[in-house]
């Protein structure tokens, strides 16, 4: 029997990845786009002998949702920006009888929908939120490193971002949201929050990439990696390869800072013709890299941990999800309700299956 999957903001950046993805997989695999407003000549209806369905539908009316999720087995929440949207659909999810993975990038979305365990009892289904860059991918890296340690002081997680990667809207946006807001952060044993954007630091990506002015960004890791238990430490930041696109992202957050969210909108949007043009620049290199520092055996000591891509580096945030599907295709996940990231899958099997989409994995003592 097929796996049917609805991948919602299907038409986006992220979810064309993952629905051109589930349809040149073997699997028995069924997907429906759904979205807001369907164009033309997205997708065949018919791919690799696979069908496609497409449905219109706004993700703030949950009563249109629960009936689009009506002979639906997985439905893949790919829209965003995340902070826009409603934790309630991973409800109507579990009480339709649907197994839920999300694209979250969003603290407190993630939280929300982590605290809804005790919807998805009995229900058999799983909830699989977080499966993106940050922190599908980090948690995962993270966790090969804990081995090395007796003791785990600090991590710092950096996303890097090639100019050539394209950037949707809704991706722009959501990184637009945390500048001048307070973002989660450890700092000497206790979570607290900076502004987003804010302490600039030469990250150091691995070769090819190598150091990259990252600036602090909103992630769920900051409540994701408390299973490492006490930390001293702990930022999420991005870096991205083009030192305009670094100038641009700087600009923005001094005017949201300066209370100006609406003259920032309105700028993204009458610049986005300009931000794509920028794509004819720079590589399509991307990374999420760990470093880890911390105490072996009396000595102290620093890890880190890298996933590499050369090409297409922005399929990073929709592999994930891409994955869990397969293994959902597959029965590899048991249980039901929500679960970890780094346990519904092997890190190292998870991390593998990224590997055979073109990724470099590479752990390095530094």
């Amino acid at each position: 029997m097929s796996l049917r999957v609805l991948v919602a903001g299907g038409t986006g950046l992220f979810g064309q990845t993952i629905v051109q993805e589930l349809l040149n997989s073997t699997l028995a695999i069924e997907v429906a786009i759904a979205a807001r407003h369907l164009p033309r000549g997205l997708l065949p209806s018919v791919a690799n002998g696979k069908p496609v369905e497409f449905i219109t539908l706004n993700l703030h009316d949950l009563a249109s949702l629960q009936h689009a999720l009506i002979g639906r087995d997985v439905l893949v929440l790919a829209a965003g920006p995340f902070q826009n949207l409603s934790p309630e659909i991973a409800r109507v999810a579990a009480e339709s009888g649907v197994h839920y993975i999300d694209l979250c990038d969003d603290p407190v979305y993630f939280s929300a929908v982590t605290a809804l365990s005790a919807v998805w009892q009995g229900t058999a289904r799983v909830c699989l939120t977080g499966l993106s860059s940050l922190p599908g991918i980090s948690l995962p890296l993270a966790t090969l490193l804990q081995e090395k340690f007796d003791r785990i002081d600090d991590i710092d997680i950096g996303l890097f971002i090639g100019n050539a990667n394209r950037k949707g809207r809704g991706a722009v946006f959501s990184s637009l949201k945390a500048l001048g807001q307070l973002v989660p952060v450890w700092r000497e044993g206790t979570l607290t929050s900076r502004p987003g954007g804010t302490e600039a630091v030469d990250f150091p990506y691995p070769n090819p990439i190598g150091k990259v002015k990252s600036t602090l960004i909103a992630s769920p890791d900051a409540s994701a990696f408390v299973r490492f238990g006490p930390i001293k430490n702990l930022s999420a930041r991005v870096g991205f390869e083009w030192a305009l696109a670094r100038a641009a992202f700087s600009f923005f957050r001094i005017l949201a800072m300066a209370g100006a969210p609406a003259l920032v909108r309105w700028l993204v949007n009458l610049m986005f013709p300009f931000f794509s043009l920028m794509h004819s620049f720079g590589t399509q290199r991307g990374s999420v890299t760990v470093l880890m520092r911390g105490e072996k055996n009396g000595q102290p000591c620093t890890w880190r941990a890298s996933l590499v891509g050369e090409a297409h580096g922005q399929k990073m945030a929709s592999l994930p999800a891409v994955i869990a599907c397969e293994a959902l295709a597959k029965s590899e996940i048991v249980g039901e309700g929500v679960r970890p990231l780094n346990e519904w899958l092997p890190p190292r099997e998870f991390l593998s299956r990224l590997e055979k989409h073109g990724f470099t994995l590479s752990l390095e003592k530094l």
